[in-house]
């Protein structure tokens, strides 16, 4: 996850399994140039795709990282499981 969003430049495609956004990140600082144009950002990817159980320790940080990815409004599929 981090290395794909850190560079847009060289990946097509980011699946995230079980991983998220840590609460203290501050994503437009860690991640500027997926972040900066997210039209160019949704141009260059073809899926963003994000998937966690809800009993697993790194659903909260999926769930936000989801939400940024809303806010931002950059296209992405956000999976929720049953269990881990």
């Amino acid at each position: 996850m981090s290395i794909g969003l850190a560079h847009p430049d060289k990946f097509r495609a980011i699946g995230v399994f079980s991983a998220g956004l840590n609460p203290a990140t501050d994503p437009a600082k860690t991640f500027p140039d997926f972040l900066a144009n997210p039209a160019a950002t949704n141009k260059k990817m073809k899926v963003v795709w994000i998937a966690c159980g809800k009993g697993d320790f790194a659903f909260e940080g999926s769930k936000r990282l989801a939400a940024m990815l809303k806010e931002y409004q950059i296209r992405h599929q956000f999976v929720e499981t049953e269990g881990v």
